[in-house]
């Protein structure tokens, strides 16, 4: 059934999809034009999600600056801090267990130094 409201929210992921393709892909194209200096800022190109979700969310949903950041400036939960660290650190290592134990992959000890 169509609904405006289904309409309206289609719309802004739309337009949020677009603006977050087409910014990271002109800024890809722009610093890989120089290879080393591609490399070297390639990590900026991840920022370009969150920058583009902040500035929507502060437009859409006419939020302050201070509400959207009010997260970071309050005392953390220690549960969430916990997660937030320990999963990708459990994720990794069991990757990695994995691979050794099928074979895909081997332990380099020279590669901690």
């Amino acid at each position: 059934m169509f609904n405006i409201e289904n309409f309206k929210d289609n719309r802004i992921i739309f337009s949020y999809s677009l603006v977050v393709l087409l910014s990271t892909w002109i800024f890809a194209f722009l610093i890989f034009s120089k290879p080393n200096v591609g490399l070297a800022l390639f990590g900026v190109v991840m920022f370009f999600p969150a920058i583009v979700a902040l500035i929507f969310n502060r437009f859409i949903h006419k939020k302050s600056c201070k509400s959207m950041f009010s997260c970071v400036f309050i005392k953390p939960n220690l549960k969430p801090m916990v997660f937030s660290i320990g999963y990708p650190l459990i994720f990794i290592a069991t990757c990695g267990i994995i691979a050794l134990i099928t074979g895909l992959g081997y332990f380099n000890p020279g590669n901690f130094t």
